[in-house]
């Protein structure tokens, strides 16, 4: 069986909370990098109320089986009370990134 690889994602409030988080992530070896976009705008509704704010973008890039430990330490250290922790399964890559990636979170 081929190893499946996924793209996850998040947002934080502020790029403090996005390196720390990221950072923590590849400490423990359960994402090979991460890209952390400036401001997006985001549009929500929480609490029955119409939300905007600006946050910062992460995107994650791991093997399918580290998600439940991505999942895990997000929702263990960020600040929302639900962030957004999402992930995309990647169909194809070039096949040195990829392997890149196995030997990153192995």
């Amino acid at each position: 069986m081929r190893e499946r690889f996924v793209l996850i994602l998040t947002t934080a409030p502020s790029l403090k909370e996005a390196r720390f988080l990221t950072q923590g992530l590849l400490k423990e070896k359960h994402i090979a990098c991460a890209n952390i976009l400036g401001f997006v705008e985001s549009h929500f509704v929480w609490k029955g109320k119409v939300c905007s704010e600006k946050e910062h973008l992460i995107f994650m890039k791991t093997n399918e089986k580290n998600f439940e430990r991505v999942r895990r330490f997000i929702l263990k250290n960020h600040s929302y009370e639900v962030p957004e922790v999402i992930a995309l399964p990647i169909q194809e890559g070039d096949s040195k990134y990829l392997r890149w990636i196995h030997e990153m979170v192995e």
